[in-house]
């Protein structure tokens, strides 16, 4: 037998629990990271009895539910009539969850290149923010850039870090502020 490695997770609510002979079916609210399968038969473990996962779905990812998804039949009819792009979400959208780091002006070209963001590349994300923590870098008049992971802890109580860089930029969705304009997913 395999040792799993315990993890802390957060378990927001268990609901829905319908038992149909020895089958157990419910629905529940947790953190990133939870593994269901696992928790299926810790529960079967503690119970006595043996669990296992038979299926598992997800309904909702951040902010999207599985009411607003596309079956791969819709998808096929859409590509085949030239309408794909409507069932594509922005990049924007995608990310909406996360704070925002807004990058200055000057320092656009910096963060395009996935250069290290010092204090003076960007405008305070908020009070405080976490080693970590992945913000959602934007530009004014641009729009969002890409994605950035601070390196450290941050305070907004008069210390100042000039010298250090503090967020690692991790993804850039355009490659320059000049070519914005075109439609780049990824790069």
């Amino acid at each position: 037998m395999v040792e799993r490695a315990s993890r802390e997770v957060t378990v927001h609510w268990i609901e829905g629990l319908v038992i149909l002979g020895e089958e157990v079916r419910f629905d529940i609210s947790c953190s990133r990271g939870t593994y269901i399968r696992t928790l299926c038969a810790d529960i079967g473990d503690r119970l006595g009895v043996g669990a296992h996962c038979h299926g598992l779905e997800r309904l909702i990812c951040g902010p999207f539910r599985i009411e607003q998804a596309v079956t791969m039949t819709d998808l096929a009819t859409a590509v085949a009539e030239g309408r794909q792009d409507e069932l594509f979400y922005d990049m924007d959208a995608v990310v909406q969850h996360l704070p925002t780091l807004r990058i200055r002006p000057e320092s656009v070209e910096k963060a395009c290149r996935g250069v290290a963001l010092g204090n003076r590349d960007f405008d305070w994300p908020g009070a405080s923010f976490s080693k970590g923590d992945l913000f959602r870098m934007t530009a004014p008049e641009i729009g969002l850039l890409g994605l950035a992971r601070a390196l450290l802890h941050g305070q907004r109580d008069g210390k100042v870090f000039w010298q250090i860089p503090v967020f690692k930029v991790e993804k850039v969705f355009v490659r320059s502020a000049e070519e914005k304009k075109k439609d780049f997913t990824t790069v």
